[in-house]
């Protein structure tokens, strides 16, 4: 058995390199067919209050592959943002910016409410022209359906730059054991 399979993949060699092809040709031909197959990820960077907050808010969405925090810079100021790596076959750029924006709220009921950040300035990065759009649709559609208290500042912006925050700052919710940032005891 083995040698007719040996003899059988001796002859699938000599014909690729008949046709010219080299066995590394067939390789990486193979890999870009199953790296094809499967959709890459990809990112958006939010900013709105703490960072904490709105990592460990999106570490819990499904097709949120990782999550970073950081500072990002924009022609004001520098904010903390947290920069999401998802996975487009599972969530949507345009359901990310959703969640992101009815995660804020202007009031933290009672303290009982997750607090993500300031309600007055929130922040979507934009990293083309496809995701511009897609951000100021979500907004406008929120301020159309919401009152506009609760949304008074969304800023569609382009990413600039992004400086990951140190390690101990990563995931620090989550090391200390705090499901989210809340106001109030």
């Amino acid at each position: 058995m083995y040698r007719k399979f040996l003899i059988m993949a001796m002859a699938a060699v000599s014909v690729a390199a008949g046709l010219g092809i080299g066995f590394a040709a067939v390789q990486r031909v193979a890999s870009r067919t199953v790296l094809a197959e499967r959709a890459p990820t990809q990112t958006v960077t939010f900013a709105g209050g703490c960072f904490w907050g709105l990592e460990a808010a999106f570490r819990q969405v499904k097709g949120v592959t990782d999550t970073v925090v950081g500072y990002t810079r924009t022609p004001l100021q520098n904010l903390e943002g947290c920069r999401v790596t998802f996975d487009p076959a599972q969530i949507t750029y345009e359901k990310l910016v959703d969640y992101f924006l009815r995660t804020h709220r202007p009031v933290a009921l009672g303290g009982r409410q997750p607090y993500l950040g300031s309600p007055g300035r929130l922040v979507v990065f934009f990293q083309n022209v496809e995701q511009e759009r897609t951000a100021k649709a979500v907004a406008e559609r929120l301020r159309q359906a919401d009152s506009p208290q609760r949304f008074p500042i969304i800023e569609v912006l382009p990413e600039v730059q992004f400086d990951r925050a140190e390690e101990d700052q990563q995931r620090y919710l989550e090391k200390h054991g705090v499901a989210s940032c809340r106001i109030g005891s």
